[in-house]
């Protein structure tokens, strides 16, 4: 599913109201950009658990939860973005 595409992702979400949605945005290598807080509202109506994967937009520049509120879950991968230099081994 197109999560970029707000209406598309709403109707899906709708359609098929899974457990969990996963989310990455900004996408990696594209870089395109997930409306979350739709996505999020769609989550919210059919008791979805919504998780972002946030590696691309670090806590640095893009605060899922705090910040936005737009998210149940984050996750990072320590491995790439959050060291700055790749030299970071995380699980």
């Amino acid at each position: 599913v197109d999560m970029t595409e707000a209406g598309i992702a709403e109707r899906e979400i709708e359609r098929w109201r899974p457990g969990l949605v996963w989310v990455e945005s900004p996408s990696n290598p594209t870089l395109r950009v997930t409306d979350l807080a739709a996505v999020h509202a769609a989550c919210r109506k059919v008791g979805a658990v919504m998780a972002v994967d946030n590696t691309w937009g670090t806590p640095v520049v893009q605060r899922v939860i705090e910040g936005a509120g737009v998210a149940d879950v984050v996750v990072y991968s320590t491995t790439k973005y959050l060291a700055g230099h790749g030299d970071v081994v995380g699980g």
